[in-house]
């Protein structure tokens, strides 16, 4: 995920709340194991998952300590679309799915 932030107040301010818009990238990898074979009785199955791009949101505060030092809180979510597909010999199933991972991070800064 890249953001591109917008910092309010003075640069020389204590306390400087922030906004960021960007863009997620998820990349995911399909595998399979002796189990999930094991359902399916026409064949090994493949699997296929889409890797979803999608719009990503930012707000928290820097709170600097003195000229180097800072605490900073944000909280992060992003959209993730991914589409799956398991094919056999004779079937074919297809699902989609949408979810909005968030974070919460809390963090120690140094600025030079």
């Amino acid at each position: 995920t890249v953001f591109v932030n917008y910092k309010f107040g003075e640069p020389s301010a204590r306390l400087r709340p922030f906004v960021g818009v960007g863009i997620n990238v998820t990349r995911f990898k399909a595998r399979t194991n002796d189990a999930g074979d094991q359902i399916y009785n026409d064949g090994k199955p493949y699997i296929q998952l889409s890797d979803s791009y999608g719009p990503a949101i930012q707000a928290g505060v820097s709170y600097k300590l003195d000229e180097h030092w800072s605490l900073n809180a944000n909280v992060m979510t992003a959209r993730v679309d991914n589409k799956l597909v398991i094919e056999t010999t004779h079937s074919r199933q297809e699902a989609t799915f949408r979810f909005m991972p968030t974070v919460w991070v809390a963090s120690v800064g140094y600025s030079f």
